[in-house]
């Protein structure tokens, strides 16, 4: 019974890796070519190794407990506790309450997995749907690496206005740009600043966001609309005054509904470290997207599917067993 337990779930672990790696192989193929961040869907060995664990570890308890109990089972005793527990209800066997009680709490976890592989995948088509706020179509994008160790501010902004010069002047490009971080990439600066309180208000706000650099013809070359004010063009350079553009959650939350010509104060940029990330909880709500965390719809059609296939799972045996003759199966 243990040598057949651990060779379930080592099958089901192995089904499940080859499956995973599967779809890892073909979800980029249904993705749009400007999907962000579509170069990092790959199976973390982190994880396939705790999947293997959790699998042959599921694999021996499931197997040694059953195989311990059978080793004290009295045959008559356990039919008779089988046949009478279903009319017995709370007075059944300490056996028969175990069984009931792991049912409970496999039927318990499967209603959470579902609910929540459910809101996931409807994140997922949401974000497909989205409208990200650019235009990545004939986009082509390529890194510059620029050492603060081997460039200084002046070098750098020499080498970009050059780059871009040459780019721009090249036959079917339309528009260049530069920026440090691509939409939907990671942000590797922070800019924190005090923000005075806005009207009927006391408290100064803390705010502190993801800090990117571009440069004059970016927002044009990814297609993003500017709502209000004007985009980076030539007048701003190294030693004009500092502009900022910012979107507009942070215009409505900090700076009200016209946010042209508002003055913000000096910030300090910290480098992103491992103790910010280290930091952070994340909970469901935070990989949502399009979707509430108490969705009503899948709330109400997880508990149905578990039902009909509970109901699916019992019928079969049940009606297979129905046709059995007891007395043919007692005598072998």
């Amino acid at each position: 019974m243990l040598v057949e337990s651990v060779t379930l779930g080592a099958i089901g672990g192995a089904a499940g890796l080859a499956l995973a790696m599967l779809l890892t192989r073909a979800l980029p193929t249904f993705l749009p070519t400007d999907f962000p961040r579509i170069g990092d869907i790959a199976i973390d060995l982190r994880i396939t190794a705790l999947a293997a664990l959790i699998s042959l570890t599921a694999g021996v308890i499931f197997g040694l407990l059953p195989a311990l109990q059978a080793r004290r089972l009295n045959l008559v005793e356990g039919l008779v506790d089988d046949s009478s527990a279903a009319g017995q209800g709370f007075s059944r066997s300490k056996t028969a309450r175990a069984r009931a009680a792991i049912m409970a709490v496999q039927v318990a976890v499967a209603c959470v997995l579902l609910v929540g592989a459910s809101l996931l995948i409807q994140t997922f088509v949401a974000m497909l749907r989205v409208d990200r706020g650019y235009n990545a179509s004939n986009v082509l994008t390529a890194r510059l690496a620029t050492p603060d160790g081997l460039f200084s501010n002046q070098r750098r902004s020499a080498l970009v206005t050059d780059t871009l010069t040459r780019l721009r002047g090249t036959p079917g490009v339309t528009f260049a740009g530069v920026t440090n971080v691509l939409p939907l990439g990671r942000a590797d600066a922070l800019m924190a600043f005090t923000l005075p309180p806005r009207p009927g208000e006391t408290e100064r706000a803390q705010v502190q966001t993801s800090f990117r650099a571009i440069s004059p013809g970016y927002f044009e070359a990814m297609g993003i609309r500017v709502l209000q004010g004007r985009a980076f063009d030539q007048r701003d350079t190294l030693t004009s005054m500092p502009m900022l553009i910012v979107n507009r959650t942070f215009a409505k939350r900090f700076l009200g509904e016209n946010a042209v010509g508002r003055r913000l104060p000096g910030g300090s940029i910290r480098s992103r470290t491992g103790r910010w990330r280290q930091s952070l909880t994340r909970w469901m709500s935070t990989f949502l997207y399009g979707v509430q965390t108490r969705d009503l719809a899948t709330f109400v059609a997880v508990p149905i599917v578990l039902l009909l296939v509970a109901t699916v799972a019992c019928f079969i045996p049940a009606r297979r067993a129905a046709r059995l003759d007891p007395l043919k199966v007692l005598r072998g």
